[in-house]
């Protein structure tokens, strides 16, 4: 004898998804009861078993899609640990190669710092910034000046 939380075989699931056994048995044939048929119509009676038979289906269908929603949000899960791991592998790479740096003598600037150094000192003259553009990097030495390039 199954529980109602046991799962059907013939359906393929995996044992991830319970379905309780009343929603997955198929309905009873229709059958009018001669003894109750006085109180309720055999129409009105079709109507209601019909209702409640796609009412099971639909919520098997639910339970379903609630299943695969699961899955799915493991995916992300696991696919936002892989990318959180590669970023802090990145970072500690970023920072090593920056110590490395420093250690040599080299002060690291951000491309974004070194622009908004450059404008705070020289706001007459935008037109010497273009070594200094998005995606161009510049090592200093530490403790040395910038050396603005001749624009010709």
């Amino acid at each position: 004898m199954r529980s109602n939380s046991d799962l059907d075989p013939t359906l393929g699931l995996r044992p991830a998804i319970i379905i309780p056994a009343d929603l997955r048995q198929a309905p009873l044939p229709l059958q009018l009861d001669p003894e109750h048929a006085t109180h309720v119509p055999a129409q009105r009676y079709q109507e209601l078993y019909q209702m409640f038979g796609f009412a099971r289906s639909y919520i098997a269908r639910l339970y379903l899609e609630l299943h695969e929603r699961d899955l799915e949000i493991g995916r992300l899960w696991r696919h936002q640990s892989c990318q959180s791991s590669a970023v802090a592998r990145l970072q500690m790479e970023v920072d090593r190669l920056r110590t490395r740096l420093e250690v040599e003598g080299f002060l690291w600037i951000p491309p974004r710092m070194r622009r908004m150094m450059m404008m705070a000192l020289r706001p007459t003259m935008l037109h010497h910034l273009h070594p200094l553009l998005p995606g161009k990097q510049q090592l200093v030495p530490a403790g040395g000046d910038i050396s603005w390039p001749s624009p010709f």
